[in-house]
């Protein structure tokens, strides 16, 4: 890269930074670091600006430009090109980073389902694609790899939106510090960033919700599922016997005499024996 651009009697400074840096610079900034001869408006300007003047040729040779009557011919990019070209977009990049990332986590927490799997990670390949080829922030990424991370958090350990919101924050942020450019078109819009923060809060609010219901809910299968269920003596208690709970006969002890037929209540669950008493009927 220096060698070339010495030999164009370019910055090999500024240069070598554009490419192993992928730093970014105004048209005003290259012109004065003479990494560029001319800013033009329009391709009539670009031909008046160059006519007449001198190219150096890599092998030494010179040319001189004659740009007076120019023919042009248009050259159109392939399918292929237009492709790349759309998810080199920062805006399209995001998305497909964060589509990727949510169907990855989907297939994660659902094995099996293969599908959002496969879709994901191509979503995050393109993602990746295109953003090594555009300039990157690392803060940006830090920021939010950390918002994922505060999402996951507030699933697992509900903390009624704190993380949430945390997380929501630092997504935003992250987004819009991304891509590190001069330019405020190139960046990612804040439209984009909410397009895709607003889904993920509101299905981490869904989720959480569930959790929190799952965890107050009573327990209604499994050993958990007997207590407080109520059944009949098949068999006098004295203290043991069998009762029928929930359809099945169980073996059951009680702390006091139960007659067959009457009404107990499941209060404890030992091995396969039921801890019984007498139901108390409330008027």
């Amino acid at each position: 890269i220096r060698s070339l651009a010495v030999r164009r009697g370019r910055n090999a400074k500024l240069a070598e930074e554009g490419v192993r840096q992928s730093s970014s610079f105004t048209e005003q900034e290259a012109l004065q670091g003479k990494l560029i001869d001319a800013v033009a408006d329009s391709p009539a300007e670009i031909f008046k600006t160059f006519d007449g003047r001198t190219a150096k040729r890599f092998d030494g040779s010179s040319l001189v430009l004659n740009l007076h009557d120019p023919i042009l011919e248009p050259f159109n990019m392939t399918s292929w090109q237009k492709f790349l070209f759309y998810i080199v977009d920062p805006d399209v990049a995001f998305l497909l980073a964060a589509l990727g990332l949510i169907l990855l986590y989907v297939e994660f927490t659902h094995p099996g389902m293969v599908a959002p799997g496969v879709a994901g990670a191509i979503s995050l390949v393109l993602a990746l694609f295109a953003f090594h080829l555009l300039p990157v922030n690392v803060t940006g990424v830090v920021l939010i790899l950390t918002a994922l991370v505060l999402f996951v958090l507030e699933v697992k350990t509900p903390t009624h939106g704190v993380l949430l919101a945390g997380g929501m924050v630092a997504m935003v942020l992250g987004a819009l510090m991304l891509i590190n450019t001069p330019w405020p078109e190139a960046r990612i819009h804040l439209s984009t960033a909410l397009a895709v923060v607003i889904p993920m809060v509101t299905i981490g609010l869904i989720l959480t919700r569930l959790a929190l219901a799952a965890r107050r809910a009573k327990a209604t299968t499994g050993i958990a599922g007997m207590i407080d269920l109520v059944g009949v003596a098949e068999t006098d208690l004295e203290p043991d016997g069998k009762v029928l709970v929930h359809g099945e006969i169980w073996a059951a002890r009680a702390k006091d005499r139960v007659p067959k037929g009457a009404r107990v209540r499941v209060c404890e669950v030992n091995g396969l024996t039921l801890e019984v008493e007498p139901e108390v009927h409330s008027v």
